[in-house]
Parts: C-alpha cells; sequence; structure tokens
C-alpha cells in the first residue's frame, strides 16, 4: 500500500474541495485505500491505481455531501469550510498553481452547486480531467457531463467568481499591516486598508459567538474587529499569521494556547475585500486543543445585533445573539436553529395579527386538550409528519432491522405482564387472531428473553383509555418475554381501522384541511433487549383500508404483514380456540 501514498496528495485535495471539511476528506481518503486493500485482497485487476483512487474519493465525496445537505440548511448562520492551514495540506509547494481553489470565497462559491455538478466542476476547472476521464469517475456519461459543467459554470458566473490580483509577497505585507493595525487600535490605518465595501463573515455554528449575518462597510467592520481584538487582548490572547486555505490569515491563541479562533483574509488591489472568521470549535478541532473564549458572551462589544436593532431583517440575529452565553452547546444550535427558520417562516407567509392570536390559541387549546391519558400534542406531532421525521431521523436500519414507527398517542397505560400464550383481548367481540413470530439479530441469531409491549385498539376502533367503563383497563394490552429461541405469541382480535380523536385542535385541523382521520388497522410493539437498540414498530394488517393514506404517516411497507384465515382443526386446538381464527407471524431484527 506504501507505493499507493504517491496519491494521497491527489485524493485529499479532491475530498476537501468536495466537502470543505479537513475531518471529513481525511475519512473519505482513508475510506478509499480501505477499498483499493479489499478490491487488491479480493484478487481485482486495478490497471490504473490512480484512476480507482480518484473514481472512489469522488463518489464518497458526492455520497458523503448528499447526505450533509440537510445539515448545511439547517446550519444556524453563515457556514465557512474547515480552515486548511498551509502545512495540513500535503505537499503544498507542489500544489500552489491551485491555491485560488482553495480559498474560503471559492469553497463557498462552491456551496451553489448540487454535489454532482460540484464534482464535475472541480474535476474539469480545477484538476484538468478529460471529459471521458470524468464520465468514468462519475459514472456519467460524456454529454451528460458537458451539461452539467455548462449549468454549473453559469451558476458560478452568477454568483461572481472570486479574483486574487495580489502576489503572495504582496498579500503577507496587507495581512501583517492589517493585524497590527488591528491590535493596536490604529482605526485611520485600519480603514486604509479595508476596501469600501467590505465584508466580515463569521461562522460560530451556533456553538459559539460570531457575527449571525455578514457584516458590511468599512467603519462596521473596523469597529467590530477592533472591539473583538480589544476583548481578546484583555483575555491575553494573541495571533499567529499563517496562510490558510492559500491566502493569508491568522490563527488566535488564547493565553492556553489553545485554538480560539482562525481568521482569513481576501486581498486584491492592495486592500482586504473580505474577513472570514472560524470560531466553531468543531471545525478548528483538527488544530489542536480548543478554547473557550468565543463560547462566552461578547457583551462589550458594540457590534452585537441587539433588541434595539430589531427590524424584519435582523430579528431573527437579534434573538440567535440573545443565546450566546447558554451554557449547553446543544441547547443553543438548537434555539438557533428554530428561531431561523420560525422567523424564516413568519417573513414568508406574513401572518396577520388575527391569524397569530389563532395559532397561540390553537397551541393552548392542544395543550388544555393533554391530560394522563391522552397527548394532543402528540397527536399533532403525528399529522404533522413530525414524529415519523424525527423517529425516521434516530432509527436508520442497517444490516435488515424491523423498521421503526411513532409511538402514537395512546401509551399511557403500563402493559401488564403476560405469560407467552396468553390473550390480551379481555371483552371476548371481534375475529380471533394469533400473532406469533421470533425476535433476531441483524445476524439471524435468535434474541432470547427480549421484552415486547404490546397494545392495539379494539375490533371496533378504540383503545382502553378512550372506553373508560366499555373496555377493561389494560385490554388490548401485554408485556411479553420470548422464549430461549426469540419465539412469541400470544392470542388477541384482528384489530380495526381506526379514526385518530378529531374531537380537539388535531381534528379541528384535519376538517379544516380536508383530510379524513383514519388509520389502518394495526398493532403496536416496542421490543427491547439488553445490547440492542429498543425498536418501537408497528405491524399492519394487510388490505386494510386507510394502509395507503395513514394519517399520521406511519406505515412502511416491511411492517404490512398478512393476517391469514384459518379453520384448521389442529391448529385451533394448539392455540386453545374453539373456532376459526387468523394467524399472523413476523420477525422482529434488532440492532445494536
Amino acid at each position: 500500500m506504501t507505493d499507493y501514498e504517491q496519491f494521497r496528495p491527489l485524493m485529499f485535495s479532491i475530498a476537501y474541495r468536495m466537502t470543505g471539511s479537513v475531518s471529513d476528506a481525511e475519512d473519505i481518503v482513508q475510506e478509499a485505500f480501505l477499498r483499493l486493500t479489499r478490491a487488491l485482497h479480493e484478487g481485482t485487476v486495478i490497471d490504473t491505481p490512480k484512476a480507482f483512487l480518484a473514481t472512489v474519493t469522488t463518489r464518497l465525496a458526492i455520497t458523503h455531501l448528499t447526505s450533509a445537505r440537510v445539515r448545511r440548511e439547517s446550519y444556524v448562520g453563515p457556514w465557512l469550510p474547515e480552515p486548511l492551514v498551509e502545512s495540513t495540506e500535503p505537499d503544498p509547494a507542489e500544489h500552489a498553481e491551485l491555491s485560488d481553489s482553495l480559498s474560503m470565497a471559492f469553497l463557498v462559491m462552491l456551496e451553489s452547486l448540487a454535489p454532482a455538478e460540484r464534482a464535475v466542476f472541480l474535476l474539469r476547472e480545477v484538476f484538468g480531467y478529460d471529459y471521458d476521464e470524468i464520465a468514468q469517475i462519475t459514472g456519467k456519461s460524456e454529454a451528460n457531463c458537458r451539461q452539467i459543467l455548462a449549468r454549473a459554470r453559469r451558476r458560478i458566473d452568477e454568483r461572481g467568481r472570486p479574483r486574487f490580483s495580489a502576489s503572495r509577497a504582496e498579500s503577507e505585507e496587507v495581512a501583517r499591516r492589517f493585524f497590527a493595525a488591528v491590535e493596536g487600535g490604529d482605526m485611520d490605518g485600519l480603514l486604509q486598508l479595508l476596501a469600501p465595501d467590505v465584508v466580515a463573515v463569521g461562522d460560530g455554528g451556533g456553538k459559539a459567538w460570531a457575527l449571525a449575518r455578514p457584516l458590511h462597510g468599512q467603519e462596521r467592520v473596523a469597529r467590530m474587529w477592533t472591539g473583538l481584538v480589544r476583548r481578546g487582548l484583555k483575555e491575553h490572547a494573541r495571533t499567529e499569521l499563517v496562510w490558510i486555505n492559500g491566502q493569508p490569515g491568522a490563527i488566535a491563541y488564547d493565553a492556553a494556547g489553545r485554538v480560539a479562533a482562525v481568521i482569513a483574509l481576501d486581498i486584491a488591489d492592495g486592500v482586504v475585500q473580505s474577513i472570514r472568521s472560524i470560531v466553531n470549535p468543531d471545525k478548528l478541532a483538527h488544530l489542536g486543543p480548543t478554547s473557550d473564549l468565543a463560547l462566552r458572551s461578547p457583551k462589550d462589544l458594540a457590534c452585537l445585533t441587539m433588541a434595539t436593532d430589531f427590524s424584519e431583517e435582523s430579528a431573527a440575529d437579534a434573538v440567535i445573539a440573545s443565546f450566546a452565553s447558554t451554557a449547553d452547546p446543544r441547547l443553543r444550535e438548537l434555539l438557533g436553529a428554530l428561531v431561523k427558520h420560525l422567523h424564516a417562516f413568519v417573513r414568508e407567509t406574513e401572518p396577520t395579527i388575527a391569524e397569530w392570536e389563532y395559532a397561540i390559541d390553537f397551541l393552548t387549546r392542544t395543550g388544555q386538550k393533554c391530560d394522563e391519558e391522552r397527548q394532543e400534542f402528540i397527536l399533532l406531532s403525528d399529522v404533522l409528519g413530525i414524529s415519523m421525521l424525527v423517529e425516521t431521523i434516530n432509527n436508520r436500519t442497517s444490516g435488515g432491522a424491523t423498521e421503526s414507527t411513532v409511538l402514537g398517542p395512546f401509551h399511557m397505560v403500563a402493559s401488564p405482564c403476560r405469560e407467552l400464550g396468553d390473550s390480551i383481548d379481555q371483552v371476548g367481540t371481534g375475529p380471533p387472531c394469533v400473532v406469533r413470530g421470533r425476535v433476531l439479530n441483524a445476524d439471524g441469531m435468535p434474541v432470547p428473553g427480549a421484552e415486547l409491549d404490546v397494545w392495539q385498539a379494539s375490533d371496533q376502533g378504540f383503545y382502553d383509555v378512550q372506553q373508560p367503563g366499555v373496555q377493561p383497563r389494560a385490554n388490548g394490552r401485554g408485556l411479553f418475554t420470548a422464549d430461549a429461541d426469540g419465539a412469541f405469541w400470544f392470542r388477541t382480535v384482528v384489530p380495526s381501522h381506526y379514526p385518530i380523536p378529531v374531537d380537539g385542535p388535531v381534528g379541528t385541523l384535519l376538517n379544516a384541511t380536508e383530510r379524513h382521520p383514519y388509520r389502518p388497522a394495526h398493532i403496536h410493539f416496542i421490543v427491547s433487549a439488553p445490547g440492542y437498540r429498543k425498536l418501537t414498530t408497528h405491524i399492519f394488517v394487510a388490505g386494510s383500508q386507510y394502509i395507503e393514506s395513514d394519517a399520521v404517516f406511519a406505515v412502511k411497507k416491511s411492517l404490512i404483514t398478512e393476517f391469514t384465515a384459518t379453520d384448521d382443526p389442529e391448529q385451533m386446538a394448539q392455540y386453545g380456540l374453539d373456532q376459526p381464527f387468523f394467524l399472523s407471524d413476523f420477525e422482529f431484527i434488532l440492532q445494536v
């Protein structure tokens, strides 16, 4: 494998420009080498290792970008690439001609491209691959690659390509004077070094204090930076001039020598055109131990967007800035993203005061409808598809594991412990049914002693908590333990489709939107075992009405199962039944 290390700089260069992340690029390069090793071990003949590695690296990067796009869209504040300090890119001197394509400005510009567009654009414009090579790397036709490149060029030209006219020596001198003026509080000297339309951008990712939106103009940028550096000097911070992403800049260290920030400058025509600072600790970790300096509230800085600056444009920034002192970084991230998207919704839809008041009243009534046996907020989350989205994100399956689905609003009563073969039906109406199956792991081995919490609606479509005095408490519920072979079975009745409750605010919402409230027939399960991830899911009755239009969007095809009618006397006797019944088999596969 040592012979192939010569290709590492190329692979890293592709992966970093694709992802904008040093850590992700390194992971992609490592995975590409692992795939090469595996292919060689399996006897695959690889005529051109360089082409193989470039192909794997590019495709892994496309896959990574596709999965990361949602996270990028919900990122709190401006997004900037992870800074690449010159010594961290392999053999930078050999790739000086590529420095412009490493710049923060260039990588931010690439964010306007879809993953495939980004790959084709970089391979052609930066790395000089021919169209036939690009087609082989991306798995697309040459004609398609030409179309993709044309589309990518149009998007890039619409945004305007960054320009860097200064030489390395000139850029270093401007950067040295810039940081000297900032640290010395030389406002006049600083203004002379800033372009009239200079812009400052900060990336805190909702985890560290940063500008919530770009700051424009010489005086505003100069005041912000002198105030910021003044605060840093009080904390005994220092800066070290370095080259970042092919452009001059600096690393800021706190008094303990920990990395507090990275500042990159775009210089053209002898002045600073833009200043980009990264303080998100996640993006600095590859440079060494990170400081908490930027996690503290910068109360002494006049550049903060305060409540007195509240406007349609600055409203979200002012609220997000108010969370700067939040100690819990995850809470700060969640609140920042929530405010960002809520404010965007309000700006887009422009609700009237009456509509806002109705929304407040709707939420109030939703809370008032909740009690010990009913959760209207869960029901609201269900009908808006939020419950299923959260469930799907948090329970991504692998290795053929059983898919999860919503908990639902009626898991409000503890299920009584029952023996295998017991009936959970205490009413005696409805077609009898036997549900049986096994709990297995991803390798197909039984999970002995797995616990199955089961609950369902009656054949009339009601849960026990909906009919006190009609159904006995805990009707349709049971807690079972699988045997040594992971097997389980119990008796019940075939569940019916049913409407979710419509006597509250959620019902009002469904009526207003002309949506039906029905759920297809199903049985709830929570399956758990030590060492395995808890599974919350349903099995759905094949052929049930509303199977294609579940009011809470919970149906997954893999969970639909047959309930087969049988009148075999031997089977009836086996399960202690004296009449024909329905039989359902289902295997639950748990993942670790």
